[in-house]
């Protein structure tokens, strides 16, 4: 039998490949809801060194405050971003399928600790909701980064290890105020 396939990282190094076919072939090359406007077009400020803006188009449903307008969204997932506005914009849209490897990795790191078998790792890569997040510039998936790294520092029980367990989870309600009470 050949060595790679019983490598410990095999099964997600398959499911991230199947994953990236399928991105790949299906790439969308274009947002779908305000709310991805909102987080892009915060992650441009924030890139700018912003956080409001006069132009009323940039915020669409944003809230006016004197002579500028306030996106009405969390900015934790626009600073997720902000590394992929330098680049062209349809590229916007990779960063969900790279936090949606990173939480695969994360969970399979999970799995490893709870001595669960590897190829359980396709609960998570293929999941549809999941799926479906990884082409989007939605925070859910930014804010389950945390939680499942939070979950693996939490797994640990060292004392430093809470500590940063606990980080991770407050980073995660700075991205989705909902995250508080899966933190709990």
């Amino acid at each position: 039998m050949n060595p790679i396939v019983h490598h410990r990282w095999f099964p997600w190094a398959a499911c991230a490949g199947v994953l990236i076919i399928l991105f790949l072939l299906f790439f969308p090359p274009m947002y779908v809801a305000g709310d991805e406007h909102q987080y892009y077009k915060n992650a441009i400020l924030l890139q700018n060194g912003e956080l409001k803006s006069a132009d009323p188009l940039l915020y669409c449903g944003g809230v006016f405050k004197g002579e500028n307008y306030l996106s009405n969204y969390h900015i934790g997932k626009s600073f997720s971003l902000v590394p992929f506005t330098w680049l062209p914009f349809p590229f916007i849209l990779l960063s969900g399928l790279i936090i949606h490897l990173l939480n695969m990795g994360i969970f399979a790191l999970i799995l490893r600790k709870l001595n669960i078998h590897a190829w359980f790792v396709a609960l998570i890569a293929f999941y549809p909701a999941l799926v479906w997040e990884s082409r989007t510039l939605f925070s859910e998936t930014f804010a389950l980064t945390f939680l499942l790294g939070g979950l693996l520092f939490y797994l640990n029980k060292h004392s430093h290890s809470l500590f940063i367990s606990g980080l991770l989870f407050g980073l995660a309600a700075m991205v989705r105020y909902e995250t508080i009470l899966i933190s709990l």
